[in-house]
């Protein structure tokens, strides 16, 4: 609060002194009000703390980006990469890497600005270069001045912010035009078992889902990066129906097959493509 100096008027009692003990008695209630305006301004952390020993701080320094990395079980994720966006200057920003329980800190420009945090890692799955986008605790920018408590969660599937899709993946099936027997999409129950760890390191369950129109294709979305073992089963009939990767192998009961680039160069949508027969 800024405070001008009033001129005295010409003639002025005489001013009285005030004992110190009396004037801090005063000014204390002014002090208290403004301590809590204080505390009602300071950012708080966001809704996916870390845990455990060496713990991020959750009350954010200026001119200073923290937070931490876990996975889907809560463990640290080290080597992620995390990035601070400047929101008022194109292609301006800041990056630091997670260490080994999952924290990192970037100290940021001492600028006017506020800054947008993201976070990523890529990983080899198959032989493919893979980016996996970090889910944000709290999405929001900060100013700069205030500085920032930031933390991320690897999801492999489930909603991304701001309506942007999902972070898992669809596996497409296509029925063989040249089959006898016919059948509806809507009838058929497919059956994804994971092959090992999914792309995360963490253990996947077992996906049992009639098929949906995914947008692109007709089959099961939002499916979490890994490697499946996949079968289809026609359900008014009870019958197991064959199936092979597309354009690929030979039909059996089930094959096994994991998410590649529609379009090349490791850039989304990852797909897995699997042909249906009788």
């Amino acid at each position: 609060m800024n405070h001008h100096q009033v001129a005295a008027p010409a003639a002025q009692a005489p001013s009285r002194r005030v004992a110190p003990l009396a004037l801090k008695c005063a000014l204390l209630p002014a002090l208290l009000a403004v301590t809590l305006a204080g505390a009602a301004c300071t950012e708080s952390a966001d809704s996916n703390p870390g845990t455990g020993p060496g713990q991020p701080s959750s009350t954010p320094t200026a001119f200073v980006a923290t937070g931490q990395v876990l996975d889907s079980k809560g463990a640290p994720v080290p080597g992620v990469q995390v990035n601070a966006d400047n929101v008022l200057v194109y292609n301006s920003n800041v990056q630091g890497t997670t260490d080994a329980q999952g924290r990192y800190r970037i100290t940021l420009p001492n600028d006017a600005t506020s800054w947008r945090m993201s976070a990523s890692i890529t990983r080899t799955v198959d032989g493919e270069q893979i980016r996996f986008d970090m889910h944000p605790g709290n999405n929001a920018a900060f100013p700069g001045v205030d500085g920032g408590v930031r933390n991320f969660q690897w999801k492999l599937s489930g909603e991304r912010p701001e309506g942007a899709g999902v972070y898992g993946n669809s596996v497409w099936f296509y029925g063989n035009p040249n089959a006898d027997f016919r059948f509806n999409d809507r009838d058929l129950e497919y059956t994804l078992e994971p092959v090992g760890p999914l792309a995360d390191g963490t253990a996947g369950q077992t996906i049992t889902r009639t098929g949906v129109n995914t947008g692109s294709g007709w089959g099961v979305g939002d499916v979490p990066f890994g490697r499946y073992r996949m079968s289809v089963r026609h359900v008014p009939t009870g019958r197991a129906l064959r199936v092979r990767l597309r354009d690929t192998g030979t039909y059996a009961a089930s094959v096994e097959g994991t998410f590649r680039s529609l379009h090349g160069g490791g850039t989304r949508p990852y797909v897995i493509e699997v042909e249906v027969a009788p």
